[in-house]
């Protein structure tokens, strides 16, 4: 039956990439749509693609519907979705009166075409510098260091399991991640280790690092550190491991540039992210063998 539904979805896909590949050479796809939507992490990246457009002097187009149509939430209250980008002063009015060109049209290349360009687009933002554009909160930082006796250099992992179900399309297992400490964290030296959950942390994950040898392991769960301090502790971290989000992925294309970043190879699921799954590979000239 798997396999039956591999050889399925398979053939849907070279059967939309052949529709999508048409579409393209029609020019029906706009390579200049940015389209905003998702938390921080997914706004992050859509500003890097706006920032690009830019600097090599195309106009973008924005689409900012998302945060324009009221979302229902659990309990059937509606409310706008949160338009993050405010805390680095980058107000959503600012890009209207920036006089680009708004837009309803969701008409952005899929990602299946985005190499047809010959164009890696996550290279592309690490190059960019914009961290001066999107700061990390310093003040913070130290205070959330010395509220855990943090006193050296640390190291932070970023797990991602609680929106599997509503918005991940694919997520690393704890076993995975646990496996890779395993292997790698016992030849650093025993920094504190942050690391952050969008959902409760078991214990194992404690007693796995204590067993290695380190003493400070600091879990942050999302009721105790907001999603901003969350994202520069990331930044800010000589070791990260990210999970399969843009949330840790944006923090770890804005890091410091001695970073040792960490990240899944196969960052989303399924035939149509194949290519993105390469471009985000292509960060990196190695990978740790499992």
């Amino acid at each position: 039956m798997k396999l039956v539904t591999l050889i399925y979805h398979k053939i849907l896909f070279e059967f939309r990439k052949h529709i999508e590949i048409l579409k393209y050479s029609l020019g029906l796809y706009d390579k200049n749509l940015v389209v905003f939507d998702g938390g921080l992490g997914s706004q992050i990246m859509s500003y890097f693609q706006y920032s690009y457009l830019l600097e090599i002097g195309e106009k973008p187009k924005v689409n900012l519907q998302y945060f324009r149509e009221l979302a229902v939430k659990s309990n059937n209250t509606t409310v706008l979705r949160p338009w993050a980008l405010d805390r680095y002063g980058i107000d959503e009015q600012l890009l209207v009166q920036q006089n680009i060109v708004i837009t309803k049209n969701h008409s952005k290349i899929p990602t299946n075409l985005i190499p047809r360009d010959g164009i890696n687009y996550f290279k592309k933002y690490k190059n960019l510098d914009l961290r001066k554009k999107l700061p990390i909160d310093e003040k913070s930082i130290r205070q959330f260091c010395l509220k855990y006796n943090i006193k050296s250099e640390y190291y932070a992992i970023h797990l991602r399991r609680g929106d599997f179900l509503t918005a991940a399309s694919l997520t690393v297992s704890d076993e995975e991640v646990l496996a890779l400490v395993n292997r790698i964290f016992v030849n650093f030296l025993k920094a504190p280790i942050i690391i952050f959950s969008d959902s409760k942390i078991d214990d194992n994950w404690s007693q796995t690092f204590k067993g290695l040898g380190f003493d400070l392991i600091i879990l942050c769960e999302p009721n105790n550190t907001d999603q901003f301090l969350t994202h520069d502790l990331m930044r800010n971290a000589k070791i990260l491991v990210t999970s399969n989000s843009t949330f840790s992925l944006s923090a770890s294309l804005l890091s410091r540039k001695d970073q040792i970043t960490i990240t899944p190879m196969n960052f989303y699921s399924g035939f149509r992210d194949e290519p993105v799954n390469r471009l985000i590979n292509q960060l990196s000239n190695f990978s740790i063998i499992s």
